[in-house]
């Protein structure tokens, strides 16, 4: 399994998942499907409102636009599954600035994969807007998804469901939260020594997780603790968001003696 991880919009990700034997490829939170202008993700869309949050600093990788990338660990007790790209060989972080304008078809094309189905967290613009225009380009486009607010939403999944893309599982975990409609897709693969992956959209972030905008605190706690909390320690976290620096500077202040917090935040500002 390769994750290509495409930065897009002022902090989000945007992820495209391939199957290495069958070439076949899942995109996760599509935001933006095409060539546009950088001011295209302030925009309203006919998605809905959009979910206005403050502005974090945001940080790029430094190098190549175009390197192979490992994810390691974080230390410590806020969030310790989660991942940032650091040099390695198992996973592809494209740096594509909002100054320069992407295309999500022109790396399938690179790749060489058919891109059949797009895994959508929620429906919030910044995560789904790119839908409609995706399935317009690509006739028989699947989109995926647990909120019917989604954009251009094929088929609503269930918490439990599984799904199965070559030798790629991809097992559906209701997030509520964030959003009531928020899901996070746990995938593995078969005979494969990788560990086992979770894209967690707006549910987990690096430190931190999304604003609760809709369910209950109690709702929110279950999805943290009890879906996400107990996936196995080796999972690797893909997140919706980059507020790493944000959230630990806020957790400092919080617990200013705390030592997780402080290695973690030495390590992010590097």
């Amino acid at each position: 399994m390769k994750v290509k991880v495409i930065p897009v919009l002022e902090d989000n990700y945007m992820y495209l998942v391939i199957e290495e034997h069958t070439r076949e490829a899942v995109a996760v939170d599509v935001a933006v499907p095409k060539r546009v202008r950088a001011a295209f993700g302030r925009r309203e869309h006919s998605c809905g409102p959009r979910h206005r949050r403050p502005r974090p600093s945001v940080r790029t990788p430094r190098g190549s636009p175009d390197y192979a990338a490992e994810a390691h660990p974080l230390p410590g007790a806020l969030c310790t599954r989660a991942w940032r790209p650091n040099t390695g060989s198992h996973l592809d972080h494209l740096h594509l600035p909002n100054s320069h304008p992407f295309q999500l078809l022109e790396i399938v094309g690179r790749e060489g994969v058919s891109l059949t189905t797009v895994l959508t967290t929620h429906h919030h613009w910044d995560h789904a807007q790119g839908n409609t225009e995706l399935v317009r380009l690509l006739p028989g486009l699947v989109v995926l998804g647990a909120d019917e607010r989604i954009c251009a939403l094929t088929r609503r999944l269930a918490h439990g469901e599984e799904l199965r893309f070559g030798a790629i599982h991809v097992r559906c975990l209701l997030t509520p939260g964030h959003t009531s409609g928020h899901m996070s897709y746990f995938l593995w693969e078969d005979e494969c020594l990788d560990p086992p992956a979770v894209f967690s959209g707006d549910a987990l972030s690096v430190a931190g997780c999304g604003s609760r905008l809709e369910t209950t605190a109690q709702q929110m706690y279950h999805s943290l603790v009890e879906t996400l909390g107990t996936l196995p320690p080796e999972t690797k976290v893909f997140c919706g968001h980059e507020h790493t620096l944000g959230n630990l500077e806020f957790a400092q202040k919080v617990e200013p003696c705390n030592n997780h917090v402080k290695a973690k935040l030495s390590w992010a500002k590097v």
